[in-house]
């Protein structure tokens, strides 16, 4: 899987069990690029390496994730943001998705199998896309 090898992934969870299990989940899926920052201050000073999947925790230590996202938006805008967190406030999770998060997993027993869900329907998104075939070119090139 060339693809994922040019892929970099940032994990920003002060929860180092949590970041662990994710990383273990990511490098199944061949990607071998992964950072782990326990807090969003070492993420955002990291963002000129321009992730392109960043799995981040609402509440870090030093900062809630909008906070970090605002960072994200003017610095990585093109990166997939997948927040994780224990807590399910709608408010929060609104602000998240205003600021461009791509998606949303709450800390359970089923985390680890949606990290792996979201994680393939990304990599599929970034896969190359084929170019159809041109009607003439197929045409003429079996005619001469």
């Amino acid at each position: 899987m060339e693809t994922t090898n040019k892929i970099k992934v940032f994990i920003v969870d002060d929860d180092k069990l949590y970041s662990s299990l994710i990383r273990h989940r990511v490098t199944s899926q061949n990607i071998k690029d992964v950072t782990i920052f326990e807090d969003g201050e070492s993420c955002i000073s990291n963002l000129y390496q321009q992730p392109d999947i960043i799995f981040l925790d609402f509440e870090l230590g030093d900062m809630i994730a909008p906070h970090v996202m605002e960072n994200l938006k003017i610095l990585c805008p093109f990166a997939k943001i997948i927040i994780i967190s224990g807590q399910s406030n709608t408010q929060n999770l609104t602000e998240c998705f205003r600021l461009g998060a791509y998606d949303y997993i709450q800390k359970n027993v089923h985390t680890l199998g949606k990290v792996e869900i979201i994680l393939s329907e990304l990599l599929e998104s970034f896969k190359p896309k084929k170019k159809p075939e041109n009607v003439m070119q197929k045409i003429f090139g079996w005619i001469f």
